[in-house]
């Protein structure tokens, strides 16, 4: 979802039932080994690379 949606952290968090954004971003952490924005990041630079050498 963190990659498919303009919104923001903290709606993805509350849409997917965590009330608390902190608490979303620590097990998003925990689980992927990068906060969501990281994550985001990330992902960003990685699509922008695949486009340039494709």
């Amino acid at each position: 979802m963190a990659l498919e949606t303009d919104l923001n952290i903290h709606d993805i968090g509350q849409q997917i039932g965590y009330r608390n954004v902190t608490s979303f971003n620590r097990m998003f952490k925990k689980l992927t080994g990068m906060s969501p924005g990281e994550f985001r990041k990330n992902q960003a630079a990685h699509e922008m690379m695949d486009e340039l050498s494709g």
